[in-house]
């Protein structure tokens, strides 16, 4: 999954596919906000058959609902980080890991201000729709495995983003 960050900026969220894809980003946005990963690449994690089985329960549909707005909401300022720094760096957008300083540290000054601004936005946006960061992490790693979950937040995605939705 290296250069998703790249690779995202060719989605349009309105349609099916988009809509899929964007699911996938959801793993990678948490990475940005500090915890998981980075902009271009997410460690792979695997759970358990139970593990797995158990989750489609664990998570309440508002969890899921507030996990798709934040999705939603930090997408765009995702967007917008990457092609500033990418004017910056040129094509090579630079791994980053939020919740580590030493990847931060490694970033010339402009890019490191904003990908820390970014990380900032989207630990506020977590927040902002009633989740913490580690839960947003969690239905993100979960989400990496389980058919069900992904489906689940899919389906708000397409809700959220229905004319009449809310």
């Amino acid at each position: 999954m290296t250069n998703f960050f790249r690779n995202c900026l060719d989605l349009h969220v309105n349609s099916k596919r988009g809509q899929l894809i964007l699911v996938s980003v959801c793993s990678m946005i948490a990475a940005i906000a500090g915890i998981v990963p980075d902009l271009t690449t997410l460690p792979s994690t695997t759970l358990t058959p139970v593990a797995s089985a158990q989750s489609r329960q664990e998570f309440s549909d508002g969890e899921i609902l507030n996990y798709a707005r934040a999705v939603l909401a930090i997408e765009p300022k995702r967007q917008q980080t990457y092609d500033e720094i990418r004017q910056i760096v040129g094509e090579s957008v630079p791994m980053v890991v939020c919740s580590e300083t030493r990847s931060l540290n490694r970033l010339k000054q402009d890019v490191r201000v904003l990908a820390t601004n970014y990380c900032s936005h989207a630990q506020k946006m977590i927040e902002d729709n009633n989740l913490t960061v580690s839960r947003f992490n969690e239905i993100t790693r979960i989400q990496q495995t389980d058919a069900q979950l992904r489906s689940r937040i899919q389906n708000a995605l397409r809700q959220l983003q229905q004319p009449s939705g809310n």
